[in-house]
């Protein structure tokens, strides 16, 4: 699946506030199959997470930052849109990319907003812009913006009126995919412990 192992290198160049990064982060519970919540909020997850989360980075002078609703997000490769739906925090794009057959390989990009053009059907290359980080601000979770990414093989024979955050959770039909085997994780960092969540003293 071509230009997969560079997506960061993606956000990065769309994205002027991210030219030069030095580090993702990934604080517990942002990983994929982490039970915990990364945000200030006790308890753990209703089910284990569906993939990782993109927030707070390194940015090129040393300063840790987080993304912002402003933050645009691209494709990881060449596709067609699926499906678009609700999620608690935005809406989710379903990007079909034909890689295996008889399954399709999915790649899944939640809580954002997607473009006031895209639709269903719509054919996108890699690199192309699908929408920006959606705004969490009030939301009574507190969960900062951030983009979450999942991947999945689904066999063909579902429907696409299924692809839902539902099947995302719940993936009955469907193979998850931990994303970091298909990012480049030169610059993916995990800290032990998360400072943020620490400041509610949670």
């Amino acid at each position: 699946m071509e230009h997969l192992f560079s997506y960061l290198d993606a956000i990065e160049k769309q994205n002027s506030c991210l030219a030069g990064m030095k580090r993702l982060y990934l604080y517990p519970g942002m990983e994929f199959r982490s039970e915990i919540k990364w945000w200030p909020d006790k308890g753990m997850r209703v089910t284990p997470h569906e993939g990782v989360d993109i927030c707070y980075y390194i940015d090129s002078t040393g300063k840790e930052c987080r993304v912002t609703p402003e933050l645009r997000v691209p494709v990881m490769a060449s596709g067609r849109v699926r499906a678009i739906c609700k999620d608690y925090l935005g809406e989710t794009v379903f990007l079909d990319h034909q890689y295996e057959q008889p399954s399709r390989f999915l790649s899944i990009y939640a809580h954002i907003t997607p473009l006031p053009d895209l639709k269903t059907g719509d054919k996108v290359s890699a690199g192309d812009i699908i929408g920006t980080v959606a705004d969490t601000a009030g939301k009574k979770n507190r969960i900062p913006a951030h983009l979450h990414i999942s991947l999945m093989i689904v066999a063909r024979e579902v429907p696409a009126e299924k692809f839902d955050w539902h099947m995302i959770s719940y993936p009955e039909d469907a193979k998850l995919i931990d994303p970091l085997r298909m990012l480049n994780t030169k610059k993916i960092e995990s800290p032990s412990k998360n400072h943020w969540k620490e400041m509610f003293g949670l």
